[in-house]
């Protein structure tokens, strides 16, 4: 008797839709708060949590998620793809060669963390940043306008076959401290490992940094307003970037993904990995998810596309009129405040934008 009306209030409960969304909340919680007991158990940010509360977090959210909120185009509904397994099938164990140490204090909370991936023999693009864009990195101000917060920047670099390009960022190190290298060979193929490492790094030594970006090196981004947009919107649970909303899959290629890695013809909602934003939190709960779904070498998306949908990910679309993806931009679209972000910048058209930040009258026509 007693089992028979168990059993009825289950099958009462399980048809219903919200206490199973309000049943898996709580048990997200739980596992949250587990995992929070854990790290501050050993006050150590190198510590992962242990992979069963791991586990505990992400299935349930996948599960509860993903079934009830459907984002995307109807040929990738239902698929259960979007299901992880039950074990780790991707680890992120690779080691920092360069472990960029220096570039967040301790104790310093940070508003913005900028993420630049770089190629070893790219010294120009890198020295253009830092004397652009990314001197707000380095404590200076942007000429005309005030930033929300504090900024840090780091360049990732997998290893490279060449031992004299691994001496030319072991020297940048010395100088601006400002290089990270992680023990994978560096590669277009290897980008997702390189972005996922990126954060992976991000949790482990700037913990206090409320978002994480991700760019490229050819890219020019009007960090004050930036930061006053993560300021200005909800970003709880978006990211912000070029939004694609079904792109579909290449099979040949440079862009090529595997039937095995992605077996699906169409890719979920995700932007473009030019230049993309999200909370450090959400960077980091994506970041352990991955290690439970095949690697897939499209990284933005991979990141910002399917790992975003297992955990209920929306985007958060940068106007197409303040951003430039596919083209270089006007050198005076950024001091007359027309573009947020600029893609194919070049180390001299870098220059010129910044000449003309600092004196607008150039823009005079």
């Amino acid at each position: 008797m007693i089992n028979l009306r168990l059993g009825s209030v289950k099958s009462a409960l399980s048809t219903s839709r919200q206490w199973r969304l309000l049943f898996n909340k709580r048990v997200i919680l739980v596992c949250v708060v587990s995992i929070w007991f854990v790290m501050v158990l050993f006050k150590n940010p190198s510590v992962e949590a242990p992979e069963s509360e791991i586990k505990c977090l992400y299935r349930q959210i996948s599960r509860a998620l993903t079934k009830n909120n459907f984002y995307g185009h109807a040929d990738i509904y239902n698929s259960r793809y979007f299901d992880p397994g039950e074990r780790i099938i991707t680890p992120l164990e690779f080691p920092f060669i360069i472990d960029g140490a220096e570039v967040c204090g301790p104790n310093e909370k940070q508003l913005l963390m900028v993420a630049v991936m770089s190629l070893h023999n790219k010294t120009e693009q890198r020295q253009a940043i830092r004397r652009t864009y990314g001197r707000t990195a380095r404590g200076h101000y942007w000429p005309g306008k005030k930033l929300m917060g504090p900024v840090k920047m780091a360049f990732f670099f997998g290893v490279s076959n060449s031992s004299w390009e691994n001496n030319i960022i072991e020297e940048e190190a010395k100088l601006y401290h400002d290089i990270v290298q992680v023990n994978f060979t560096e590669s277009y193929f290897n980008l997702t490992y390189k972005v996922l490492m990126a954060i992976k790094w991000a949790k482990q030594y700037c913990a206090k940094a409320a978002f994480i970006m991700k760019a490229d090196e050819d890219s020019f981004i009007d960090i004050p307003r930036m930061t006053d947009v993560l300021l200005s919107v909800n970003m709880t649970n978006q990211i912000y970037g070029h939004f694609h909303y079904d792109d579909k899959v290449e099979r040949d290629g440079k862009m090529k993904v595997s039937m095995d890695a992605y077996p699906l013809e169409r890719y979920p909602p995700h932007v473009k990995g030019n230049i993309y934003v999200m909370p450090t939190s959400l960077a980091t709960r994506i970041m352990l998810l991955s290690q439970f779904l095949p690697y897939v070498n499209m990284e933005d998306a991979h990141i910002t596309g399917t790992l975003a949908k297992i955990l209920d990910v929306r985007h958060y679309d940068i106007p197409k009129d303040q951003y430039n993806p596919y083209g270089g931009p006007d050198v005076c679209d950024f001091a007359l405040s027309r573009k947020i972000a600029a893609q194919q910048v070049n180390a001299s058209v870098a220059y010129r934008i910044w000449d003309a930040i600092e004196d607008p009258t150039l823009c005079i026509r």
